[in-house]
Protein backbone atom coordinates (compact mmCIF):
# COMPACT_ATOMS: atom_id res chain seq x y z
CA UNK A 1 0.00 0.00 0.00
CA UNK A 2 2.71 2.40 -0.96
CA UNK A 3 4.92 3.35 -3.55
CA UNK A 4 8.10 4.98 -4.93
CA UNK A 5 8.12 7.62 -7.61
CA UNK A 6 10.64 7.13 -10.16
CA UNK A 7 13.73 8.57 -9.48
CA UNK A 8 12.39 9.22 -5.77
CA UNK A 9 13.80 7.83 -2.52
CA UNK A 10 10.74 7.64 -0.03
CA UNK A 11 7.86 5.57 0.08
CA UNK A 12 4.07 7.00 -0.32
CA UNK A 13 1.68 5.83 1.51
CA UNK A 14 -1.30 5.12 -0.70
CA UNK A 15 -5.09 3.87 0.19
CA UNK A 16 -6.43 2.30 -3.27
CA UNK A 17 -9.38 -0.08 -4.32
CA UNK A 18 -8.79 -1.85 -7.78
CA UNK A 19 -11.92 -2.43 -9.28
CA UNK A 20 -11.25 -5.07 -12.72
CA UNK A 21 -14.13 -5.79 -14.96
CA UNK A 22 -14.18 -8.79 -17.19
CA UNK A 23 -16.87 -10.87 -19.29
CA UNK A 24 -14.01 -13.85 -19.33
CA UNK A 25 -14.26 -16.76 -17.05
CA UNK A 26 -10.49 -16.08 -15.23
CA UNK A 27 -10.70 -19.22 -13.00
CA UNK A 28 -10.46 -21.33 -16.18
CA UNK A 29 -8.40 -18.82 -18.12
CA UNK A 30 -6.17 -19.50 -15.15
CA UNK A 31 -6.37 -23.44 -15.48
CA UNK A 32 -5.28 -22.84 -19.06
CA UNK A 33 -2.44 -21.23 -18.26
CA UNK A 34 -3.63 -17.86 -20.14
CA UNK A 35 -4.43 -15.79 -17.67
CA UNK A 36 -1.55 -15.18 -14.55
CA UNK A 37 -3.06 -17.21 -11.10
CA UNK A 38 -0.61 -14.50 -9.01
CA UNK A 39 -2.83 -11.72 -10.74
CA UNK A 40 -6.05 -13.52 -10.24
CA UNK A 41 -5.83 -14.23 -6.48
CA UNK A 42 -4.58 -10.30 -6.18
CA UNK A 43 -8.09 -9.49 -7.71
CA UNK A 44 -10.18 -11.54 -7.01
CA UNK A 45 -11.14 -10.26 -3.08
CA UNK A 46 -15.10 -9.55 -3.39
CA UNK A 47 -15.86 -10.98 -6.69
CA UNK A 48 -19.16 -9.31 -7.85
CA UNK A 49 -20.85 -11.47 -11.05
CA UNK A 50 -23.76 -9.41 -13.10
CA UNK A 51 -26.10 -11.17 -15.10
CA UNK A 52 -26.21 -10.24 -18.80
CA UNK A 53 -28.76 -7.72 -19.56
CA UNK A 54 -30.74 -10.10 -21.43
CA UNK A 55 -31.48 -11.83 -17.91
CA UNK A 56 -32.24 -8.88 -16.62
CA UNK A 57 -34.95 -7.45 -18.19
CA UNK A 58 -36.42 -5.46 -15.59
CA UNK A 59 -33.07 -2.72 -15.84
CA UNK A 60 -33.55 -2.27 -19.65
CA UNK A 61 -36.33 0.53 -19.48
CA UNK A 62 -34.30 2.64 -16.87
CA UNK A 63 -31.70 2.60 -18.81
CA UNK A 64 -33.11 2.86 -22.02
CA UNK A 65 -34.64 6.48 -20.30
CA UNK A 66 -31.55 7.19 -19.04
CA UNK A 67 -29.65 7.35 -22.03
CA UNK A 68 -32.21 9.18 -23.73
CA UNK A 69 -32.18 11.92 -20.94
CA UNK A 70 -28.25 12.03 -20.66
CA UNK A 71 -28.40 11.89 -24.80
CA UNK A 72 -31.09 14.97 -25.36
CA UNK A 73 -29.01 16.97 -22.68
CA UNK A 74 -25.97 16.45 -24.38
CA UNK A 75 -27.11 17.08 -27.89
CA UNK A 76 -29.47 19.76 -26.98
CA UNK A 77 -32.88 17.53 -28.14
CA UNK A 78 -36.26 16.44 -27.10
CA UNK A 79 -36.78 12.99 -28.62
CA UNK A 80 -38.97 10.96 -27.13
CA UNK A 81 -39.99 6.83 -27.51
CA UNK A 82 -43.27 5.23 -28.68
CA UNK A 83 -44.59 2.68 -26.41
CA UNK A 84 -43.67 0.05 -29.05
CA UNK A 85 -40.35 1.53 -29.51
CA UNK A 86 -39.46 0.63 -25.85
CA UNK A 87 -41.25 -2.86 -26.33
CA UNK A 88 -38.68 -3.71 -29.09
CA UNK A 89 -36.41 -2.56 -27.16
CA UNK A 90 -36.93 -4.63 -24.21
CA UNK A 91 -37.91 -7.51 -25.85
CA UNK A 92 -34.31 -6.92 -27.84
CA UNK A 93 -31.55 -9.83 -26.68
CA UNK A 94 -28.27 -7.44 -25.90
CA UNK A 95 -25.45 -9.63 -26.52
CA UNK A 96 -23.10 -6.57 -26.35
CA UNK A 97 -25.32 -5.28 -22.97
CA UNK A 98 -25.39 -2.03 -21.79
CA UNK A 99 -22.68 -0.42 -23.35
CA UNK A 100 -24.56 -1.69 -26.84
CA UNK A 101 -27.72 -0.19 -25.49
CA UNK A 102 -25.60 3.08 -24.84
CA UNK A 103 -24.83 3.36 -28.29
CA UNK A 104 -28.16 2.46 -30.08
CA UNK A 105 -29.64 4.99 -27.86
CA UNK A 106 -27.28 7.73 -28.48
CA UNK A 107 -27.66 6.80 -32.80
CA UNK A 108 -31.41 7.28 -32.50
CA UNK A 109 -31.17 10.38 -30.46
CA UNK A 110 -29.00 11.78 -33.21
CA UNK A 111 -30.21 10.55 -36.43
CA UNK A 112 -33.41 10.70 -36.38
CA UNK A 113 -35.37 13.42 -37.35
CA UNK A 114 -38.56 13.17 -36.05
CA UNK A 115 -39.09 13.97 -32.33
CA UNK A 116 -40.58 10.51 -31.45
CA UNK A 117 -38.57 7.29 -32.23
CA UNK A 118 -40.80 5.13 -33.48
CA UNK A 119 -39.99 1.18 -34.11
CA UNK A 120 -39.20 2.15 -37.94
CA UNK A 121 -36.20 4.07 -36.81
CA UNK A 122 -34.61 1.33 -35.01
CA UNK A 123 -31.62 -0.92 -36.65
CA UNK A 124 -32.79 -3.58 -38.24
CA UNK A 125 -31.14 -6.02 -35.75
CA UNK A 126 -33.17 -5.62 -33.37
CA UNK A 127 -36.39 -5.71 -35.25
CA UNK A 128 -35.74 -8.38 -37.08
CA UNK A 129 -34.45 -10.74 -33.64
CA UNK A 130 -36.88 -9.40 -31.10
CA UNK A 131 -39.79 -12.19 -29.40
CA UNK A 132 -42.05 -9.02 -29.49
CA UNK A 133 -42.29 -9.81 -33.65
CA UNK A 134 -42.73 -12.97 -33.17
CA UNK A 135 -45.89 -12.38 -30.88
CA UNK A 136 -47.14 -9.13 -32.93
CA UNK A 137 -45.99 -9.80 -36.37
CA UNK A 138 -48.84 -7.59 -37.62
CA UNK A 139 -47.72 -5.13 -36.23
CA UNK A 140 -44.64 -4.05 -38.66
CA UNK A 141 -46.67 -5.35 -41.58
CA UNK A 142 -48.88 -3.34 -44.22
CA UNK A 143 -51.24 -6.05 -45.00
CA UNK A 144 -54.60 -5.98 -43.56
CA UNK A 145 -55.62 -8.72 -40.96
CA UNK A 146 -58.89 -10.25 -39.94
CA UNK A 147 -60.08 -7.95 -37.15
CA UNK A 148 -60.30 -11.85 -34.85
CA UNK A 149 -56.59 -11.78 -35.38
CA UNK A 150 -56.00 -8.28 -34.67
CA UNK A 151 -58.25 -8.62 -31.29
CA UNK A 152 -56.10 -11.70 -30.36
CA UNK A 153 -52.59 -10.16 -31.04
CA UNK A 154 -53.84 -7.21 -29.06
CA UNK A 155 -55.49 -9.18 -25.84
CA UNK A 156 -52.26 -11.77 -25.97
CA UNK A 157 -49.97 -7.81 -25.77
CA UNK A 158 -52.73 -6.62 -22.70
CA UNK A 159 -51.58 -9.88 -20.68
CA UNK A 160 -48.24 -10.23 -21.75
CA UNK A 161 -47.79 -6.27 -20.70
CA UNK A 162 -49.95 -6.88 -17.28
CA UNK A 163 -48.22 -10.17 -16.10
CA UNK A 164 -44.64 -8.37 -16.81
CA UNK A 165 -45.47 -5.00 -14.77
CA UNK A 166 -47.83 -6.79 -12.37
CA UNK A 167 -45.34 -10.28 -11.85
CA UNK A 168 -48.59 -12.10 -10.80
CA UNK A 169 -51.95 -13.51 -12.14
CA UNK A 170 -53.85 -11.83 -9.87
CA UNK A 171 -52.57 -8.35 -9.13
CA UNK A 172 -52.43 -8.98 -13.14
CA UNK A 173 -56.11 -9.37 -13.37
CA UNK A 174 -57.34 -6.47 -11.26
CA UNK A 175 -55.62 -4.13 -13.36
CA UNK A 176 -57.50 -5.49 -16.51
CA UNK A 177 -60.50 -5.73 -14.71
CA UNK A 178 -60.97 -9.61 -15.80
CA UNK A 179 -60.93 -12.99 -13.38
CA UNK A 180 -57.78 -14.34 -12.34
CA UNK A 181 -58.90 -17.39 -13.93
CA UNK A 182 -59.23 -15.73 -17.18
CA UNK A 183 -55.72 -14.04 -16.66
CA UNK A 184 -54.26 -18.00 -16.29
CA UNK A 185 -56.36 -19.30 -19.44
CA UNK A 186 -55.16 -17.04 -21.84
CA UNK A 187 -51.72 -17.22 -20.75
CA UNK A 188 -51.48 -20.63 -21.21
CA UNK A 189 -53.57 -20.30 -24.76
CA UNK A 190 -50.81 -17.93 -25.63
CA UNK A 191 -47.94 -19.49 -24.19
CA UNK A 192 -47.24 -16.41 -22.55
CA UNK A 193 -44.09 -17.39 -19.69
CA UNK A 194 -43.02 -13.93 -17.70
CA UNK A 195 -40.15 -14.83 -15.14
Amino acid sequence: KEIIRLGGSRPIKLDVRIIAATNKDLAKMVEEGKFREDLYYRLNVVPIFILPLRERKSDIFPLIMHFLNKFNQKYGLNKKLATDTVDLLTEYSWPGNVRELENVVERLVVTVNEDIIKPHHLPSNIVGNSSFNERFPWRFANDVVSLKDAVAYVEKEMIFRALRKYKTTRRAAKALKINQSTVVRKAQKYNINIK
